[in-house]
């Protein structure tokens, strides 16, 4: 396959788990590596949530951008290696 002949196909995936307050506290206000949310129980609350807003204080999560070739004219860019791009991300509500 000729690569020069394909264009860059892009696809971005957003996965970002929302804290609130006791949640951040519990995981001492720093993005776990799995990025995954303590279980409320008695001393951790779940995200509240009220109409259109929040009362997250933390966001962690990934984001992942996919690189591939693609032909706009039907011509095989399957022999075309793409590649993968990821991103940590987190943030605190200021």
């Amino acid at each position: 396959a000729d690569c020069a002949s394909c264009e860059v196909v892009m696809e971005e995936t957003l996965e970002l788990s929302l804290f609130s307050p006791s949640q951040a506290a519990r995981v001492g206000g720093r993005c776990p590596s799995d990025n995954a949310v303590p279980t409320p129980k008695e001393d951790v609350l779940a995200l509240q949530v009220t109409g259109t807003t929040s009362d997250a204080v933390l966001g962690c999560g990934t984001l992942t951008t996919r690189l591939d070739a693609g032909s706009l004219d039907g011509g095989d860019c399957s022999q075309c290696q793409g590649c993968y791009v990821r991103y940590q991300l987190a943030g605190q509500r200021q």
